[in-house]
């Protein structure tokens, strides 16, 4: 997970596999984490001491939190802490576990969700415990292709599109779908969880997109 854009070029992302694509990049990482595992509470049994993965009481929380009336909620969505707002978004569970979404790379996605637990146990006067599990089961990708395809790129057999949307859905071999948007030639590629399937998922628009233009000579 930390090596995501290594594991990219590790799978050839380049002009060569993927001609055509303009410019590529993340523009949504979401991560989740846990206090919770079988190991902790093992730990629990032979040393004698409690997990306390819980945050406890999270009143102190409410200030910096967004919670709904009248809506029994399971956790608490806060915009990070007061001194810096742009860490991405955070829903605490009463369990402790963690759901992060914010832009930039997986390692800053896991650099906040640290921060963000230091913070907040801190902030509730829980004493501070290292997360049992951490993982980026969610990436959006968005990018735009050097030219935007031409009408026909609707009719290749990987596309599924309706009147009603201005998307162009792409099916490919991975459990990601990409949507292309052929008037600007921008596409998005969500549900993205390796680097495999990501390069895979880029390779097909750019061969769908690159046999409408051939066709269309």
């Amino acid at each position: 997970m930390l090596f995501f854009s290594r594991d990219v070029h590790k799978h050839a992302l380049n002009r060569a596999t993927c001609g055509g694509i303009m410019h590529v990049t993340r523009c949504n990482v979401v991560s989740h984490a846990t206090n919770v595992s079988s190991r902790l509470h093992q730990s629990t049994r032979v040393w004698g001491w409690a997990p306390d993965a819980e945050v406890g009481d999270k009143t102190a929380l409410l200030a910096h939190g967004v919670v709904k009336p009248g809506v029994d909620a399971s956790h608490i969505r806060v915009s990070t802490w007061p001194e810096k707002r742009n860490d991405g978004k955070m829903l605490m569970f009463h369990s402790g576990a963690v759901i992060r979404a914010g832009k930039a790379t997986h390692v800053d996605a896991v650099r906040c969700i640290f921060k963000f637990n230091q913070w907040a146990r801190k902030k509730c006067r829980q004493r501070h415990m290292w997360h049992a599990a951490i993982g980026c089961p969610n990436m959006v990708l968005s990018g735009k292709l050097a030219h935007p395809p031409p009408s026909r790129f609707k009719d290749h057999w990987r596309c599924n599109h309706s009147p009603k949307f201005p998307g162009v859905a792409l099916q490919t071999d991975e459990r990601i779908t990409p949507e292309v948007y052929p008037k600007s030639g921008a596409f998005i590629v969500p549900g993205v969880t390796t680097a495999k399937g990501a390069v895979a998922a880029l390779r097909i628009v750019a061969e769908v997109a690159l046999s409408a233009h051939e066709e269309a000579r």
